[in-house]
């Protein structure tokens, strides 16, 4: 419908919209949340959640073919070629995170991003463990990681390549004398380097040598990639040998799983590699 009396847009509040619930609430710490499986196919959106009972607010709907605007109290949106639409025209909303960042709050079409998110190649490993300064070091040499005589501990994780293929990054510790450590590290079968690593007499890690910068090639039409292994916080204590902390930057790519509104407007799109992109704010008109 067209309203001749319909109040400007709220320019310098399009972030905290009275319409909305727990308007000083930053969006990550909502937690009531309207989510909506998301298909290739049309679907619907149902977002009279956001205005109920508030007869004064109106959603904001623009013509893509005359630029016509228009508004509704409808709440219930289809999905088009990425577009949220109520009939032929368009669901309105504020860019994220652009406009949260300037206030510009300028309109646009509210458009959900792509089905898909590529991978992000993992470019540090980060462990913090304990080496058991009760270690002995190996008789067995040189080093040879198919033959578990030849080392004391070992560290496996999951990375990814470019194309989000997974693979296995290990270091292999190996005692050389009391307070120094030398450091193995293979991906899947393959060495890419070594290093060492030294501690004080207290078991506190005091340098690191060797691990950053290592190249691997994954192949399979993937990127080469440069890795870097921090071993931060890692020590040398007087018990077993085990993993603080593991972590490492990459991430596989991801399917477009769903899209989310939460009780202030603001839309995410949730990906299947865990990811969640805020894109979009609704916009309302109060009367």
């Amino acid at each position: 419908m067209r309203l001749s009396r319909i109040s400007t847009i709220l320019l310098m509040s399009c972030f905290s919209i009275t319409g909305f619930a727990s308007p000083s609430l930053p969006h990550s710490s909502l937690n009531y949340t309207h989510h909506h499986h998301v298909s290739k196919g049309s679907y619907s959106l149902d977002l009279n959640f956001l205005i109920k009972d508030q007869p004064q607010l109106f959603f904001v709907l623009k013509n893509p073919e005359t630029g016509a605007i228009s508004y509704t109290q409808d709440g219930l949106f289809f999905m088009k070629d990425n577009y949220y639409y109520h009939g032929k025209n368009r669901l309105q909303g504020y860019v994220m995170p652009t406009d949260l960042a300037n206030n510009a709050c300028t309109l646009t079409d509210v458009k959900l991003p792509g089905f898909g998110i590529p991978a992000t190649a993992t470019s540090v490993m980060m462990n913090s463990l304990n080496l058991d300064s009760n270690s002995v070091a190996p008789t067995v040499v040189p080093f040879d990681r198919a033959n578990i005589a030849s080392w004391n501990y070992s560290v496996a994780q999951a990375i990814y390549d470019s194309l989000g293929n997974t693979h296995t990054a290990t270091l292999y510790f190996v005692l050389s004398s009391y307070n120094y450590w030398a450091v193995n590290v293979f991906v899947d079968e393959n060495p890419i380097g070594s290093g060492r690593i030294t501690f004080d007499s207290t078991g506190l890690l005091t340098s690191t040598e060797g691990l950053s910068s290592l190249m691997f090639n994954p192949g399979s039409g993937a990127a080469p990639q440069v890795i870097s292994f921090v071993l931060d916080g890692t020590t040398q204590f007087g018990m077993s040998s085990s993993v603080w902390r593991s972590s490492q930057d990459g991430l596989s790519s991801g399917a477009l799983m769903a899209d989310s509104v939460d009780m202030n407007g603001y839309m995410s799109a949730e990906y299947t590699n865990g990811q969640s992109i805020l894109f979009s704010k609704v916009a309302v008109v109060k009367n």
